[in-house]
């Protein structure tokens, strides 16, 4: 519901009902930048549309109660009976496989093109939301009994929007998921490094890895010290590409072969690296240096003896 109204509508109505309110209510405001004027709704539509999917969706409908929907001066919420689904909790909402409580209503929604197929929802939500620049959505008041989540009004960052922009028009194509999580980690606390991203996203490392060094390709992103910042001007100019990103691109995929060795063993020295992959020692060297830099791996002990592992396992 919204504006305290009861909606007792069947399921597929109450939904675009909902969504035909929050059009209504969500206001677009003009916001100076230089001499141009931006239009920024109050709200990511794509991000509530996704939110009230979840909700009705993964809903435990075993208990009473509907989806109760309220905007307020601060934020628009939307509730849902029910915990989360078993398996997920709020520590790992982005790091756990997507599952679903009515699998066959999930189906549904799909066939009718109200849900993506790749049932990554809650990805969906934190990167729509992020979209103008806004703190990601909150989860933080969720129970065992219910899932609430909160979109917050906030003041648009207009130079990531406008970034997010000139990436559409560039490549004819939006932004993955998953480098809009990793851009917004790094608008946030430039200079983060791989691992500080992956814990901040709950993001696995080859994923991680692999937006890196998209983002570095197409100049969305540079390298500084041991990790990554934005680069926000028209900055995509192919002579802003990062020299680290050119001598990182022959070992790309030895890089995902390194860590799922350094999981299977937990720690590696530059032989191991070395007989497995069948790198010569100097390359080995250079590639295991280029990924403690980044922060993909942790070094201990002296370079003769020196150990590699994860950042989370040393």
């Amino acid at each position: 519901m919204i504006d305290h109204d009861e909606l007792r509508l069947p399921l597929l109505r109450t939904f675009e009902e909902s969504l035909s309110r929050f059009r209504v209510r969500n206001v677009e405001r003009e916001f100076a930048d230089g001499p141009e004027r931006v239009r920024v709704p109050d709200f990511a539509e794509q991000a509530f549309r996704e939110a009230l999917v979840n909700a009705f969706v993964h809903r435990d409908y075993a208990v009473s109660g509907g989806v109760c929907v309220r905007m307020s001066d601060e934020d628009i919420s939307i509730t849902s009976p029910g915990g989360f689904v078993r398996g997920i909790s709020l520590e790992k909402l982005l790091m756990t496989e997507p599952r679903s409580r009515n699998p066959l209503l999930a189906n549904i929604f799909r066939r009718i093109g109200l849900a993506e197929k790749s049932d990554r929802g809650f990805e969906r939500i934190y990167s729509a939301a992020a979209l103008y620049g806004r703190p990601w959505p909150d989860y933080s008041e969720s129970t065992d009994g219910f899932v609430r989540v909160r979109l917050l009004r906030a003041e648009p960052n207009l130079a990531f929007f406008k970034r997010v922009l000139s990436y559409r028009k560039r490549f004819a194509r939006s932004l993955s998921t998953a480098a809009m999580l990793i851009m917004t980690v790094l608008k946030d606390a430039p200079g983060c490094s791989a691992a500080e991203i992956r814990r901040r996203t709950g993001m696995c490392e080859l994923r991680i890895i692999g937006q890196i060094r998209t983002l570095l390709h197409e100049v969305m992103i540079e390298v500084i010290g041991g990790g990554y910042r934005l680069l926000y001007a028209s900055a995509a100019s192919p002579d802003r590409m990062p020299k680290y990103y050119g001598s990182l691109e022959p070992y790309s995929d030895r890089t995902a072969e390194i860590i799922r060795l350094v999981r299977e063993r937990r720690v590696v020295r530059r032989e191991d690296v070395v007989k497995a992959l069948g790198m010569t020692p100097q390359q080995a060297c250079r590639l295991l240096r280029k990924m403690t830099e980044s922060g993909l791996l942790v070094r201990s002990g002296a370079k003769k003896t020196a150990m590699y592992g994860l950042p989370d396992s040393m």
